[in-house]
């Protein structure tokens, strides 16, 4: 790296500087991804729930995030945010996501 009026040492002084920071950079992003904690994948049938999660289905079928947070796929959403709920129908199917915006459903 030639930097246009300094001296060699300031530029080798620069030179590892750079390097330093990009090794840094590196390192801290690395250890970033590696401690991430994996997400369990959200179940996609009735059947596949466990009996303590089926016992959180309300009166349409819907396990509420606020209610359940920790429910797979169930995030922390701020006061005015959507809130999420995933519907499992009694006949097995796939769920649905349905979203309530300002006590509304769907």
């Amino acid at each position: 790296m030639t930097v246009p009026g300094t001296r060699p040492r300031a530029r080798k002084t620069l030179r590892a500087t750079v390097l330093l920071g990009v090794l840094l950079a590196g390192a801290t992003a690395g250890a970033g991804i590696v401690t991430a904690a994996p997400t369990s994948p959200i179940p996609p049938r009735l059947s596949q729930l466990s009996a303590e999660q089926q016992s959180w289905r309300d009166s349409d079928g819907v396990i509420w995030c606020p209610a359940h947070p920790q429910f797979p796929g169930c995030k922390p959403s701020g006061p005015s945010g959507p809130v999420l709920g995933y519907r499992y129908p009694a006949e097995d199917t796939a769920f649905t996501v349905w979203v309530r915006i300002a006590g509304g459903r769907r």
